[in-house]
């Protein structure tokens, strides 16, 4: 499964984002290492790692 981290401008927020992929992990029951994140800049790298930290 792949989920790409669209620029900032597509209006897409990262706290959306995080909660899907947990979702997908807790509720489907989708391997974590099935799940693939593109982002386009490591700043978008970083900001998804925090946030997925404070999850």
């Amino acid at each position: 499964m792949i989920i790409h981290i669209p620029p900032p401008i597509s209006g897409k927020s990262f706290p959306v984002i995080v909660h899907r992929i947990a979702y997908l992990i807790k509720v489907r029951r989708v391997e974590a290492s099935h799940i693939i994140v593109l982002a386009y800049n490591r700043n978008a790298v970083r900001e998804l790692r925090l946030r997925w930290q404070k999850l």
